[in-house]
This record gives structure tokens, sequence and C-alpha cells, in this order.
């Protein structure tokens, strides 16, 4: 695996960095013409989980150059990036956070002078899962640099998962609202700031005007989900396609994966080596991507 990391550093928090990898073809070799996909992942997640590495080395064998970020404020730390070992930092992330670590790696990209591989700036692809998905969108629909946006079990409605009725009174009661993470019985803080955050931003951070703003400019959408993705139902891409073509934009496109679970039936840590025997749906989702 040709894989390089690197860090940037964020304004609003320098100490909480990114952490980026981006592989490279097996070759090593780019070009001005290397179209470029840009991978988020979703909450309570990060770059390197499960089969991610696997999907990224499969996408430069199609002929990407694949970057993976790590948000600033996803829990993890550069020397610990499989793991929330700041759960202080994981509390206090916000949207207007991640918009902002995904701007500063686009600045980087598009930066001639960065110390990066040859790439096709004028082809880059935003890639998100899950809650990463509609970060995807909402960042896309602001920023012209991103050519095609690409949802893997996308949330269609931030305020509806995160800032119901429960966690509202939550944070007005304790500032704080526990979150379980199933997989590693952490309790994890979600302060009231990104509550807050987000009543700031109500417009501005609503998946539905993102992805009707996205298509009045014809941008290219594709909406991928799994039938059986029990954690975001399917209703969700279904929501999202129907607000993407509701101008005039015949640019989307909506495929549901037979089977899929919301990790394409992947999990984390991921066993299987040999990237041909990874599910048949996490492979379909790779080639869907691939070829969009």
């Amino acid at each position: 695996m040709n894989k390089k990391e690197l860090t940037l550093s964020n304004t609003l928090s320098p100490e909480n960095p990114i952490l980026i990898d981006y592989h490279l073809p097996n070759n090593k070799k780019t070009s001005f013409k290397t179209p470029v996909i840009i991978f988020l992942h979703g909450f309570k997640g990060f770059k390197d989980w499960g089969a991610f590495n696997q999907m990224a080395e499969m996408w430069t064998n199609k002929g990407f150059l694949v970057f993976k970020i790590n948000f600033s404020h996803n829990g993890t730390t550069p020397q610990s990036p499989f793991d929330f070992e700041d759960l202080e930092a994981f509390g206090q992330n916000t949207i207007t956070k991640e918009l902002s670590d995904i701007k500063i790696l686009i600045d980087f990209i598009c930066n001639e002078k960065s110390d990066l591989p040859k790439r096709n700036i004028e082809d880059l692809r935003l890639v998100g899962h899950s809650r990463g998905g509609s970060t995807a969108i909402i960042y896309a629909s602001k920023d012209k640099r991103i050519k095609k946006v690409i949802t893997l079990s996308a949330v269609s409605d931030l305020e509806a998962r995160y800032f119901n009725e429960k966690n509202q009174k939550e944070w007005q009661q304790n500032d704080v609202v526990i979150i379980e993470n199933g997989r590693t019985n952490q309790k994890m803080p979600l302060y009231e700031s990104f509550y807050k955050d987000f009543k700031k931003n109500p417009i501005n951070y609503s998946v539905k005007e993102a992805t009707q703003k996205l298509s009045q400019t014809n941008r290219p959408q594709l909406i991928i989900h799994g039938i059986k993705d029990s954690s975001v139902t399917s209703q969700d891409a279904k929501d999202i396609f129907e607000w993407s073509n509701s101008t005039t934009n015949q640019n989307a496109k909506l495929v549901l994966v037979e089977d899929a679970d919301h990790t394409y039936n992947t999990k984390h840590p991921n066993l299987i080596r040999n990237s041909e025997e990874l599910p048949t749906q996490f492979l379909e989702m790779i080639d869907l991507v691939a070829k969009f």
C-alpha cells in the first residue's frame, strides 16, 4: 500500500491537528489528469476504520489519488489515530469545525506549491460516509471546486437525528449529552456547543437546503445506500435524491445496494486482508464510486 500521512493545522483550534493520508497508485505515478477523491468519515468514525484503507487502495488502482481525513475533533489524535483518546475534543466538535477542516485540506490540495503528487484540481470528488455524507453535501454547496459529490449512507436530517427534544433538554440541564459507543463501550460527551453551532446556521447546515442549492449548479451527485441499513434508513437516501431533482438538475443518481447494511457489511477491526474477499456489497459500492 502506497500511503503517506501529513498533518495540517486549523486556526480555529491549532491544538487539534487534522491528520490526513493520501494513497498513491501502485506504480506511484500520477499526472495532471489524475482525478482526486477526498473521503470524509462519519460520526464516531475515523479514516482508518474497518476496510477504509483497502477501499482507498482499490480506488487508486482504478486511477484516483485518494485523500482521507481525520477531522480535527473526531476524538482521535495523530499519536492514536485508531482510538478515541481525546474525548474532550470529540465533545467540542461542531459542523463549522468540520467544514473548516475540509476547506483547509482542499486549499492544500489546490495549492500548486504543496508537496503533493501531480493531480487534477479540476476534478475533485467529495465522498462522505454517514454524517460525513451530510457534511460533504453541505460543504460542496459552498465550494464550486468540488465537481462531484458522492454520499454513502448519508443522514438526510441532522436536526431530527442529533437535536431532538430529549437531547435539547439534556443540554439545557447539564450542558452535555452522553453518547455511548457500542463498539468501545466508551461514554462520549457531546457538548451544547454542537447544538448552538447548528442553531446559528439552521439553513446553511440543512442537508435539504444544501442539496437543493447544489443541484442548481448541475454538479453530479451519486447517492448510495444499503437497503438493510438499520442505522440510517434508505429513506434518507430517497429524500436526498428527491431534493437533488427538485430543480432542473438531471445529474443525480440513486443506487440502493441489495443486502447492504450501514457499512456495506464490513466491520472494525477488519480481518479480511485480501481485498477480493471483502463483502460483495462493499466491493459494489467501491465500483459505483469509481465509475461515477
